[in-house]
């Protein structure tokens, strides 16, 4: 259980930190130009860890945390509560089906789903 422990620890990091990296920018020009490769790295980094997120996809306590550090992650740029949680929220879905259908779609077709969750989120704070 250490091992999983820490594994889990180390994946759920890396994933955050696309997120993380690319959120502390300030200008809304680039954090909105990250919309379009933070979703590659994301599914390229769970396809090279398919066998680890098939086993936790299902675990309730592993969706928990890694909502709470993606919601945090996106909420620096988004600045929504609301916003942050429907988008934290949906791309742990999106990727989930992604997961339990074994990456059936590319990783770069898969990234431009994600992608349009991420452009979606942006086009809603704009309007507000």
């Amino acid at each position: 259980n250490g091992l999983l422990d820490e594994t889990t620890e180390q994946l759920l990091s890396e994933f955050v930190s696309y997120y993380q990296v690319n959120s502390m920018k300030v200008d809304d020009e680039d954090s909105r130009s990250s919309i379009s490769h933070v979703p590659l790295q994301i599914c390229t980094h769970i396809h090279q860890n398919l066998d680890f997120y098939k086993g936790r996809v299902r675990d309730r306590a592993f969706i928990t945390r890694l909502f709470e550090q993606l919601y945090e992650a996106l909420h620096v740029s988004l600045k929504n509560e609301a916003l942050s949680t429907f988008t934290a929220f949906g791309t742990i879905g999106y990727l989930a089906k992604w997961i339990e259908e074994d990456c059936n779609t590319s990783v770069e077709g898969a990234a431009g789903g994600l992608t349009s969750i991420g452009e979606l989120a942006y086009q809603v704070k704009e309007k507000k």
